[in-house]
């Protein structure tokens, strides 16, 4: 029986993401990648992986994950209010985020909600067993590549785990919450921005903007 993680329930927009498909730029692919670096690799640290690591991504509200291995270590990095079922039948138990977690065969792990606009993510010990397209798995979803088949996640999928059962060791956790920080934006005008009137900058720069149902890691 091979081991994984399987998606009970989906996130609003769970995907598959490492540090980025680089060098391919000139051919039209964006690199993709963590929006969040530094969590990602603090999430492999907990794992015990190398920096690199594909993870899962979360925005807004995570997945419900049911453990279909002997014994799977995972990582939660994030403002997250997750939770575990241990047993079927048995009420949620609150978990603790910015730490590592050893789970077992039929257990259930609520991922919960992310506070704020943060992103949070998700590191299994020793990464997910997945074919990776132009040296990454991270998931492009416009052009359907990398990742899961290249989308988020759904209902019933089945995340392939590259070992049977969690290694030994003891559970990590940071010293400190993660902090995410706060204040402005900053943004990096591209080279075509005097395609582009000083007052369309403007508007840009002043304007208010709202998350839609449409939006997706690109806009």
């Amino acid at each position: 029986m091979s081991a994984a993680l399987k998606v009970v329930r989906p996130g609003l927009f769970d995907t598959l993401q490492d540090l980025g498909r680089v060098g391919f730029m000139a051919l039209g692919m964006p690199t993709a990648g963590a929006m969040d670096r530094i969590a990602l690799r603090l999430a492999n640290a907990l794992c015990g992986n190398v920096a690199n690591t594909a993870g899962l991504e979360i925005g807004v509200m995570g997945p419900d994950l049911l453990v279909e291995a002997d014994s799977v270590r995972i990582a939660l990095v994030g403002p997250l209010s997750a939770s575990l079922i241990e047993a079927e039948g048995a009420s949620p138990k609150p978990i603790e985020s910015n730490r590592s977690h050893l789970l077992k065969r039929g257990q259930i792990l609520k991922v919960g909600m992310v506070e704020g606009s943060s992103t949070a993510y998700l590191a299994v010990a020793g990464g997910f067993a997945l074919p990776a397209f132009m040296n990454s798995l991270s998931t492009y979803a416009r052009a359907g590549v990398g990742g899961l088949d290249g989308r988020k996640l759904a209902e019933g999928d089945l995340l392939p785990l590259a070992w049977p059962q969690a290694p030994p060791g003891e559970d990590r956790k940071l010293d400190q919450p993660f902090d995410y920080g706060a204040g402005p934006i900053r943004i990096v005008w591209g080279p075509q921005d005097d395609y582009f009137s000083e007052a369309g900058r403007r508007t840009f720069v002043e304007s208010d903007y709202r998350v839609s149902k449409e939006a997706d890691r690109m806009g």
